[in-house]
Formats: C-alpha cells, structure tokens, sequence
C-alpha cells in the first residue's frame, strides 16, 4: 500500500502492481502544510479522493475519514462515509480508533462499506498521545493495542493499519 494524494501521483501508481492505495490525510500535512492532519475537513478529503479515483482504475482505493467525521457516532459516520464511497469513488475507508470505535465500524460494515482499522499511534489523536510517538511500549498500552485489534476484527475490518509500535523483542 502506498498513499496518494493527486490525479498525476495515482496515474503512476496504477500502473504498477501495488495492490491498495491509501487517500491520506496526511495530504493536511504534506499538501497543505498543515501542522497536523485535523486540519482536513471532509469537503477536502472529498477533493483528493475525485481526484485520485480519476486515475485509479485497476487499484483497490482506501481514504482516510477525517477528523470528526466518525467520532459522534453511527449514524454521522454513516452519513459521512457515504459521501466519501459515493462522491470520492473510494473502495473502502479507514478509521482510527480501536475498542471504542468499534460500534461505529460494525454498523458501516453491516451497511456494505469495508472498513480498515488503524491503532497504535493514531495520528487524529497525536496531541492526547504526547506527539508523534511510538504506542505500546509498555505492558498495559500493548495490551490495549492488542484488545483494539480484536475490537477491530470482531467489528468486521478487513486489515489494520498497526503505526509506530514496538518491533518484537524492542
């Protein structure tokens, strides 16, 4: 999986045999030069997902949900995420969170919409993680991170992003 954020970056990607791409929302950082991806709304994840949906015409699509557009609950998840499928063509979203974001990703699952989860650090919450730091690295955090992965998979996500978590034996 490789992430992309434009028409000219996707036209190069389809053409190779990577298997999924990711619609970032890290665009907030590394194309708007943002300080942080919350700074996205959904209109501009919109706009990123049209414009790589253009060109992506053999590769499974994924984008990211952005900042509060899923936290509320179900049902504006559900309104959100239909616009994301429908108007930005993707294939599926994905959502950070674990345990208790899996309500949330049961009920797009059970509606058709394929979900991957995303834990350990989690960049939407990266100011409540202290920065941009490796998740984990004690017992009781790895612990969670484990629970959030069953969550996940217990909710219907078809695979799980797992970022900056210790590597076995660290």
């Amino acid at each position: 999986m490789v992430t992309v954020y434009d028409f000219a970056m996707m036209s190069q990607v389809d053409k190779t045999d990577i298997d999924m791409i990711l619609v970032g929302d890290s665009g907030a950082m590394t194309m708007m030069g943002y300080e942080s991806t919350v700074h996205i709304d959904l209109d501009t994840m919109l706009f990123f997902c049209k414009a790589v949906a253009n060109a992506g015409k053999h590769t499974f699509m994924v984008a990211d949900m952005p900042f509060m557009t899923y936290e509320l609950g179900p049902k504006e998840a559900m309104i959100n995420a239909s616009r994301m499928i429908r108007e930005g063509r993707m294939d599926a979203l994905k959502l950070e969170g674990g345990e208790w974001i899996a309500d949330t990703v049961a009920t797009l699952v059970k509606s058709g919409i394929p979900v991957m989860g995303h834990i350990g650090l989690t960049p939407q919450r990266a100011a409540q993680l202290g920065g941009f730091k490796v998740q984990g690295k004690s017992l009781e955090s790895a612990k969670q991170i484990v629970k959030d992965a069953l969550a996940l998979e217990r909710a219907g996500a078809f695979a799980i992003t797992l970022e900056a978590i210790p590597s076995p034996g660290s």
